[in-house]
């Protein structure tokens, strides 16, 4: 840049700016000549000269007139210079080596971009400046306010209860602690969590392309997005898709929102989340109509089934306008009966004659709402489907007591035996007489005496010593018993036999007087009704009584709370659980009422347990029977309220008194010594805080003064009325049972009830006459043997953990020989008309408690079965026998074509559950070519005409009958397909194996409800032979990847017995954690040994010869020995395979050396044989000769160098050296033999 001023003033005056970038070479950049008068201003662009010398120049030319100047002013060079790689950073070195002129001076002007995303309100520049003169730097700084305003963006997730993608006002569950993360330009830049609000909130981000993808991995497998976008309301819609990747421990899945561009100042706060349940593949009502009684129209309805049903609601449908009227704003209650039940509802606008028609709404204890369609009704006569209902109601309770056994009593070990056993349920002091014990263990009474006397009686619990007193003069043992804190059990066990025992420890009482009133703890409860649809673990599964409140009714239980003694305030504690839930917060308000008063009150949500504490004045409690009344409050905008009360606890002084079993009191700091002096004869212990007990007594086992000392160490004193000590009678135990031994070898080992075990016996023959080396062990042996004498299934696993451990051959077939249901103390049997055979372990899920049969063979504690399993859920001998008639029905038609035949079944589909049409097109596929498949499909065919069909298939006879939909206990398909009515009237003689995938088809262990899977299998003389089907709910997706596995193993794997299918099936979801539940819940209703029709082969799962056999031969031949039996040419082929054939491997031969194994020095050579993959049995041996007359075993000089499994798994090559020089001829051999 530059000026000339100072006018020209002839032709020949000239001016020039010239540059060179060496000082030699010039270029002009401007010239001037002539008259100028005014000033000339110019700019030039040097980039082209740049050097490290670069000159410019300013030179005229003429100006002959004396005195003329010209000036060059305002000369100004800048200099644009770009950062290099070393001058990026804080701070950069923008200059260096400048040297400045007198006068001169260097301007820098630069740019500062700001790429992070870090948001930036201002930037402030600071610049230091050095020299060869002056080494203090010389700064200046400049603050530059940056005009950003700042991108908002948030949302919040929510509970979609309808799943529609709208956010309701109803709708205020939200999902907290949810990792939700924001992306900026396709990079995660910020992580937060849901608040308590379900609510995200990102701030201060500067403008760009953003997304939210929240993480969704760690909830529940039945809960997905809900569809995105829907209806016109930006505020109130879902805007997020799902994405799921990777499988098993790497699988993921997530919430994305869309890519969107925000500018400066945007604010976009509705990027909202919804959440929704999928829904469980079950059915719903099964009939509806209107009814004209007692001068008014009613609607009613029959549910084929309930589970999780909480209540109903129905709405009036104007047929023209479409809008509803609500006819009941709290709910008509569910009977809460599995079997289903019918309902009736007023419509107060209803006409004799006239229609209309409702939409029937259920209310699910999970807060959900299922909309179970509109529905057009008549109000006249009840129409025959509401006379057929209540019939169908009452033939299903007559036919469940018909079914009945003659004893629910248990069935005790007959005779006598060395080891008896007591039981009790509650703790306190017993006593056992000598005489009962020598009756029950066939000895004198003077040898039991004689035991007692010289502490020789041995009495145990859990594996424990328990001590004890002689109390000669009563000819008795006395032993302190504890509760048992076991979930399945409540009446604890004590195993009583001759030999070293433990004598309580003694205290001398050290007093003759003291307190007589003492602080006590007491805990009122009823174990009466178990809580089956609970969804969280408490103490067991049973309650005393529920509550359940709607604004038509109500259910307000009062409970005795005996405080007889009390000389205090009463400490109150009242444990309710929740039943129901919904989309509001809090779901329950109880109120309690003592002897008619309000006293305290709490709010609690969904499942949750609530224990709500209060204090009563003395003045207002009766020394006696006091009621407790609890009462639930509907809150506003709920339907209903449903809870359940588990115990009452209550602290308070009370005085020293007998009572009608052993009274506790609590140790306290301040009472040195205690006087049971209202006592006639007391026998009292001190027990520490591990519930240790020790004797208070003097040398002669008496309390004179019946008074005692305190001591450091006492928690809590146990007293009794000598006199009023309950004793127990012993029952016998079966003291050496066969199972312990450990030369034992079983295939199949069958789990039944003494009340079941001769029935059992005819199956136990069946299949020993087919080969099978079969034990049966009653689950009353195993649980005094493995369990200590308590009734808990847990005693089954670990019987079969001591079989794998301990015995010759642990067996690969189990079946449990009886029925099993929740009700583990019986507290319903009278009513439910139900013996509790072989009890089910339970598996707490999202939807409730489940039967998992699984876990009775699941040996390591992975939640897998380790053994293939079955159940045969007979309650009488007679169902039992009626099911071993169908096994062999069906094993009789082992190659018949109806066998070979395959229905499927399909269900509407339904867009919030599965495609179940398509699913059954793929199994469909899975199967062709070996076997003919059938379809039934809702979708195409109506139920008026599919049920019949389905009966057809039934009677006619099919291999398998597939079916995948809704379902409940009793019923296939919201529209009643099939159900157990249907059941009853069959009469088919080809008994087929029927596969359900759907909900709590095989929900055998509801006491008092014969699911549609234990019908199928109850049913004489027709139903099915076997049934796989879910406990619980079933997610369709899961259920489907079970199904598709189970196919698999059947068709293309040649899985020989429908154990083993199922099992491999099972283990096949190994690491879907996500969708456990599902598969958690699938049991095999039928006998694991049965053998799948048509296939007959080697399979990978046969570890011995007698699982070999067992799939090698059809069933018939099983039962022929010259044919299946254990020939010599049947183990040959089981140990070394079809060909058994040896090679030896030598380059002469086409083989390569084996590098190390054979060169020019080394004579070895390498045999290849065959052996059994996977046998445990088998005992292989190499044998040489050098004439073929002698051979020598195990040699000298061979070692296998590899093993590699074929690839069907069933056989392995062996490879092994051998290395002779001795022998200049050898033979080679290799022998199996049994072990």
């Amino acid at each position: 840049n530059i000026q000339l001023t100072r006018p020209m003033q002839t032709a020949i005056d000239n001016a020039f700016v010239e540059v060179s970038p060496n000082g030699t070479d010039w270029t002009t950049l401007y010239s001037a000549n002539g008259n100028i008068s005014n000033t000339v201003t110019a700019s030039y662009d040097l980039s082209a000269y740049c050097s490290t010398n670069t000159q410019v120049r300013f030179r005229t030319s003429g100006y002959t007139n004396t005195g003329a100047q010209l000036w060059f002013d305002n000369v100004d060079i800048a200099l644009t210079k770009k950062a290099g790689a070393d001058e990026v950073g804080d701070p950069p070195n923008l200059l260096s080596g400048w040297v400045l002129g007198t006068n001169e001076a260097v301007e820098i002007t630069y740019q500062v971009i700001v790429d992070e995303t870090v948001f930036t309100t201002q930037v402030i520049n600071t610049a230091t400046a050095v020299s060869d003169l002056q080494d203090e730097p010389v700064w200046a700084s400049v603050t530059n306010e940056v005009d950003l305003v700042g991108v908002s963006l948030g949302g919040l997730v929510w509970f979609d209860s309808n799943g529609n993608g709208i956010q309701n006002s109803s709708e205020t569950d939200r999902f907290t602690n949810l990792v939700v993360t924001l992306y900026y330009n396709g990079n995660p830049i910020r992580t937060q969590t849901t608040d308590e609000n379900g609510a995200y909130l990102f701030e201060q981000l500067v403008p760009g392309d953003y997304y939210v993808v929240v993480a969704m991995t760690d909830l529940p497998a039945d809960v997905i997005v809900s569809p995105a976008f829907v209806g016109t309301n930006r505020e109130i819609d879902c805007n997020f898709t799902l994405q799921e990747s990777g499988s098993g421990s790497s699988y993921t899945r997530y919430a994305v929102s869309p890519v969107v561009t925000y500018a400066d100042g945007e604010s976009d706060l509705f990027i909202d989340l919804g959440i929704r349940q999928v829904n469980p593949t079950r059915a719903d009502v099964v009939g509806v109509w209107g009814e004209w009684r007692d001068g008014r129209g009613a609607i009613g309805w029959r549910t084929g089934s309930e589970w999780g049903t909480a209540g109903f609601l129905l709405t009036r449908v104007d047929e023209a306008s479409g809008e509803e009227t609500p006819l009941n704003t709290a709910a008509v209650l569910s009977s809460l009966a599995a079997n289903g039940a019918v309902y009736t509802l007023a419509d107060p606008a209803a006409t004799r004659g006239g229609g209309g028609r409702y939409r029937l709404t259920e209310l699910e204890f999970s807060g959900r709402q299922r909309d179970l369609g509109t529905h057009d009704v008549t109000f006249g006569e009840p129409p025959p489907q509401a006379i057929a209902a209540r019939s169908a109601l009452k033939a299903a309770r007559a036919t469940k007591a018909a079914s009945a056994p003659a004893s629910y009593a248990p069935r005790a070990l007959p005779g006598t035996s060395p080891v008896l056993k007591v039981q009790y349920r509650k703790p306190g002091i017993y006593a056992v007489n000598l005489a009962d014990l020598a009756d029950g263990m066939g000895r004198p009474l003077s040898d039991l005496a004689a035991a007692a006397a010289a502490n020789q009686l041995a009495i145990r619990q859990g594996g424990a010593p328990l001590a004890t007193i002689y109390d000669e003069a009563a000819a008795r043992v006395l032993f302190y018993g504890p509760a048992t804190d076991n979930w399945y059990a409540r009446d604890n066990a004590a195993m009583i036999a001759i030999g070293p025992g433990v004598a309580m420890p003694r205290r001398a009482p050290a007093a003759t007087s003291g307190e007589t009133v003492l602080p006590v703890q007491v805990r009122f409860e009823e174990d009466r009704y178990p809580l089956d649809t609970s969804i969280q673990w408490t103490g067991d599964i049973y309650y005393w009584d529920y509550v359940i409140v709607n604004t038509r009714s109500s259910y307000a239980p009062s409970f005795s709370v005996d405080l007889t003694g009390c000389q205090s305030d009463v400490q109150l504690t009242v444990r309710l659980q929740g039943w129901n839930s919904s989309t509001n917060k809090p779901d329950h308000c109880a109120e309690i009422y003592w002897n008619g008063s309000l006293v305290a009150s709490g709010t609690f949500d969904d499942t949750e347990t609530k224990e709500i504490t209060f204090t009563v004045p003395a003045a207002d409690v009766i020394a006696g029977v006091n009621e407790l009344t609890v009462k639930g409050i509907l809150l506003p905008g709920r339907a209903a309220s449903f809870f359940v009360v588990d115990w009452i606890d209550a602290s308070f002084d009370r005085a020293v008194a007998p009572e009608a079993a052993t009274a506790f009191y609590e140790a306290a700091a301040a009472v040195p010594a205690i006087s049971a002096a209202a006592y006639t004869q007391p026998v009292a212990l001190a027990l520490d805080a591990a519930g240790a007990p020790t004797w208070l007594a003097d040398e002669n086992g008496a309390l004179p003064a019946r008074a005692f000392a305190a001591a450091e160490g006492d928690a809590r004193y146990a007293l009794a009325e000598a006199d009023a000590i309950p004793v127990l009678v012993p029952t016998a135990v079966n003291a050496q049972p066969w199972f312990l031994a450990a030369d034992n070898r079983v295939d199949y080992f069958i789990i039944t009830s003494r009340h079941l075990e001769e029935a059992a016996q005819a199956l136990a023959d069946y299949r020993a006459g087919q080969g099978l080396r079969v034990g049966i062990a009653t689950f009353e042996d195993l649980a005094d043997t493995f369990a200590g004498g308590l009734r808990t299934p847990e005693a089954i696993p670990a019987a079969l953990r001591h079989a794998v451990a301990t015995w010759a051959e642990a067996p690969w077939l189990v079946l449990f020989a009886g029925n099993g249901n929740y009700d583990f103390l019986d507290a319903m049997i009278q009513t439910t008309k139900e013996v509790n055979h072989v009890p089910p372990m339970m598996r707490p899920s999202d939807y409730g408690t489940f039967a998992a049969d699984a876990l009775l063979t699941d040996l390591d504690g992975d939640g897998l079965p380790d053994i293939a399993a079955g159940r045969l859920p007979a309650n009488t001998p007679a169902e039992l026998a009626a099911m071993l008639a169908k096994i062999q029905a069906y094993e009789e038609g082992f190659a018949a074509d109806w066998t070979k035949q395959m229905v499927l079944v399909a269900d509407k589909n339904d867009p919030l559950a599965g495609d179940f049409r398509a699913a059954n097109s793929n199994f469909a596929a899975q199967v062709g070519g070996r076997m003919s498949v059938a379809s039934i499909e809702l979708d195409v065919t109506p139920v008026r005409q599919a049920t019949p069909a389905l009966t057809n298939w039934f009677n006619t006879g099919a291999g398998i009958i597939h079916y995948t939909g809704h379902g409940k206990v009793t019923v296939l398909t919201s529209s009643a397909l099939f159900n157990t009515t249907h059941v009853a009237k069959l009469s088919n003689a080809r008994p087929p194996i029927f596969v359900a995938l759907t909900c709590l088809a095989g929900s055998y262990e509801s006491p008092g409800v014969t699911s549609l899977s234990e019908s199928l299998l109850v049913k004489s003389g027709g139903g099915a032979v076997a049934a796989w089907s879910p406990s619980g709910y079933s997610l369709n997706d899961s259920a489907v990847a079970l199904g598709t596995d189970f196919y698999d193993v059947v068709i293309n794997s040649g899985a020989n017995t429908l154990g083993e299918a199922v099992l491999y099936a099972r283990r096949a979801q190994t690491g879907k954690l996500l969708n456990s539940d599902t598969y958690g819940s699938y049991n095999l209703l039928g006998d694991p040994a049965l053998r799948l029709a048509g296939n007959i082969g080697d399979t990978p799962a046969a570890t011995s010869f007698a699982q070999w056999r067992w799939g090698q031969f059809a069933p018939a031949d099983l039962a022929n020995d010259a044919i299946s039996g254990n020939t010599a040419e049947n183990f040959r082929l089981y140990a070394l395979g079809d060909t058994g054939e040896l090679a030896a491997e030598f380059p002469e031969f086409g083989n390569a050396n084996t590098p190390g194994i054979r060169n020019a020095t080394d004579d070895s050579f390498v045999m290849r044989w065959q052996r059994r993959a996977r046998s445990q049995d088998i005992l292989y041996r190499i044998y040489i000769s050098s004439d073929l007359q002698t051979w020598v075993a195990d040699p000298a000089g061979t070692e296998i160098i590899s093993v590699e499994s074929d690839p069907d798994g069933v056989m392995e090559t062996v490879r092994t050296r051998v290395y002779r020089p001795d022998m200049p001829t050898i033979f080679i051999g290799v022998k199996a033999d049994p072990k």
